[in-house]
């Protein structure tokens, strides 16, 4: 028992597993991943499954050094993943680090709502084509046609012998290069028991609110994090679920959603700090203010280089724009610069071997 670390968030899945969890007290330690500005939603939701399980319970916070490391931990990330991860994937690993010093082995909810819920994570994301060779633009869209075709299947289908070994692998390699990572729900026998739930989503939900409640009820009486207790709809209750909806959504918009327009006006008046106001009440990596401000450096140091510029898939002179413009706070390209950092440091390790 006590070689096991839970790691918890707000949300059903892991919530579904401490209601069946029957170690002794105090013999499951717990903890949440944080990040810099506040308590997430997360962390307080988590702390208080923790708590009325009667298990130790711990934040893991992204500090200062993460900044300073980063360089390594992304070119880490690429080797691990063979390439599947790109450079996002360095607060998990970095993260995943600590976690080991609590336990080496991770208890997980990971992939509850992708089963049981059928959750879809792995879709066809949006890519500038403005930085990119025409004919690179041309295999991206064959790629999404492709998805179109593999994706025209049963849902669960699709997520439990597509997505989840496609799209999951890339996270679970760099996890699981750090500990060793268990999750009930990848069981063969509780995929193929899935197959056979209700179509409904609503029936599906309803059966997950009935497993918490028959395995620990109190468990049911706590706010998840979008603030919504398990079968209760007062007043009240629209009016938390509500409102944490509303700083998740702007969260999103400050952080990888935010339009450009929205990103040149934050930068005017960046030292008025909106990021305090919307940031860390859902996320703990928040890499649109990353890229700009603590890793712009960094950015330039790999996408600047001579041997970034003559890399055939880019126009000329499309990686300093990009840059440009995202460092200085005209224009958001966070995902791109993920790919990009991705791309280039797969080129070097796997490829060029430099």
């Amino acid at each position: 028992e006590s070689s096991r670390g839970m790691s918890l968030t707000g949300g059903l899945d892991g919530r579904m597993i401490m209601a069946w969890e029957r170690t002794s007290r105090g013999s499951l330690p717990c903890y949440t991943f944080s990040g810099e500005y506040r308590e997430s939603a997360d962390v307080r939701v988590a702390r208080r499954i923790a708590e009325t399980c009667s298990q130790p319970y711990r934040t893991i916070k992204i500090g200062s050094d993460f900044f300073t490391d980063f360089a390594k931990l992304a070119f880490d990330v690429a080797r691990i993943s063979e390439g599947t991860m790109d450079s996002s994937g360095a607060v998990e690993l970095y993260l995943n680090k600590v976690a080991r010093e609590i336990s080496p082995v991770r208890l997980t909810g990971n992939y509850g709502s992708e089963i049981l819920r059928r959750h879809v994570a792995f879709r066809p994301r949006r890519f500038s084509p403005s930085i990119l060779q025409h004919h690179f633009v041309q295999l991206i869209n064959q790629a999404s046609t492709r998805y179109a075709s593999e994706a025209s299947v049963d849902l669960l289908t699709f997520i439990a012998f597509k997505q989840v070994p496609w799209h999951h692998f890339a996270r679970l390699s760099i996890e699981r290069s750090q500990l060793r990572v268990e999750t009930p729900f990848l069981d063969n026998e509780l995929v193929k028991l899935a197959f056979r739930a209700p179509s409904s989503p609503g029936e599906r939900l309803d059966a997950i609110y009935r497993l918490i409640r028959k395995g620990r009820p109190e468990l049911a009486l706590i706010p998840n994090d979008r603030g919504v207790i398990l079968g209760r709809n007062s007043i009240f209750d629209r009016l938390r679920g509500a409102f944490c909806e509303v700083l998740a959504k702007g969260e999103y918009g400050y952080d990888y959603g935010m339009p450009s327009w929205a990103s040149r006006i934050d930068s005017y008046f960046r030292w008025l700090r909106f990021d305090r106001a919307f940031l860390g009440w859902q996320k703990f990596a928040h890499f649109r203010l990353w890229y700009r401000d603590r890793l712009g450096e960094f950015l330039r140091q790999i996408l600047l280089d001579e041997r970034s510029r003559r890399r055939g898939y880019l126009l000329p002179g499309a990686s300093e724009r990009l840059i440009r413009a995202h460092t200085s706070g005209q224009e958001n390209y966070t995902t791109e610069l993920h790919k990009l950092l991705g791309l280039e440091i797969l080129q070097r390790i796997l490829i060029d071997r430099t």
